[in-house]
């Protein structure tokens, strides 16, 4: 399995409804292992990105379909 650094931001949904996030990051929990994949660690960041996800998935693909 490889590990993968996703560097995300937020969209104006995203802020819009962000008391929903800890819902949302579940769902993305779960469409990660429907793929394969697991997401391994989560963090809120300042500056240019809103977030740093690291994904351990089989390979690319599997991380992009997710």
């Amino acid at each position: 399995m490889e590990h993968f650094v996703i560097l995300a931001n937020f969209t104006q949904q995203g802020v819009e409804k962000i008391k929903e996030s800890p819902t949302r990051l579940e769902g993305a929990k779960k469409a990660f292992a429907a793929f394969g994949a697991e997401m391994k660690h989560f963090f809120l960041t300042t500056g240019q990105y809103d977030m740093v996800v690291i994904v351990e998935a089989p390979d690319t693909a599997a991380v992009a379909k997710a």
